[in-house]
């Protein structure tokens, strides 16, 4: 038997836990590939900062086609009411006024809201010397605040330039119609299309985009006046 020192415990076993700095590698190697890969992302895309709204998407739908504008109605005589002749006087003619129309609302495209590749150009022949291009690739420009005294129908007419026919689809609250667009003749000149729609009292949204990988001419601006038919306004 061998005597041993007082304070000898035993022979050491070696450990098999890893060093505190190899945990401490391990840890600052993860963080430096969660940077990397963070970093690498694309940017979202840029937005216009006058816009709170959500970007509106384009939804796969089935498209109705635009409604066929009715033609107007002949204005009509007015009434003439002939007193007895009972005098020498000429008989009274009664003239029924025409009643007061609302004035037309005009909403520019520049000041819509705006996202994804929207940007605006000059344009010496549009509204405001501006009009709005890059619509479409599965976004839409929207104006969210078109707003009318009463319910019914009305006539939305699209300024809009563009070097070839186009079709954009415009969009009534989460109704969609697609609009074919004639070339107004050059990417500098602008012109005009219109559609009946029906509103509701107040506001409405009205938009215009189209599905990914297509686009809509470039919009000047909308106007909204009151329908031919004042009678067919009423539900």
């Amino acid at each position: 038997m061998i005597d041993a020192p007082g304070d000898y415990l035993g022979r050491r076993r070696v450990s098999h836990r890893p060093a505190p700095l190899v945990l401490i590698a391990v840890l600052i190697v993860a963080v430096v590939a969660g940077l990397a890969l963070v970093v690498a992302l694309p940017d979202p895309a840029p937005r216009d900062p006058t816009w709170r709204g959500e970007n509106p998407v384009i939804p796969v739908l089935s498209l109705e086609p635009p409604p066929t504008p009715s033609a107007a109605p002949p204005s009509a005589s007015p009434s003439v009411s002939a007193s007895p002749s009972r005098s020498r006087t000429s008989p009274s003619v009664k003239r029924t006024p025409s009643p007061s129309r609302p004035p037309a609302l005009v909403f520019e495209a520049e000041a819509g809201g705006r996202s994804g590749r929207m940007t605006i150009r000059s344009v010496p022949g549009a509204s405001g010397g501006r009009v709005v291009t890059g619509i479409g690739d599965g976004r839409a420009l929207v104006f969210p605040a078109v707003t009318v005294p009463a319910k019914g129908e009305y006539r939305l007419t699209i300024a809009y330039a563009s070097d070839s026919p186009s079709r954009c689809y415009i969009g009534l609250g989460r109704r969609w119609t697609q609009l074919t667009f004639p070339s107004s003749g050059g990417a500098n000149k602008v012109a005009t299309i219109f559609m009946t729609v029906r509103f509701d009292q107040g506001r409405n949204t009205v938009e215009a985009g189209n599905t990914p990988g297509r686009w809509c001419p470039d919009l000047d601006r909308i106007t909204v006046t009151p329908a031919d038919h004042p009678s067919s306004a009423t539900s």
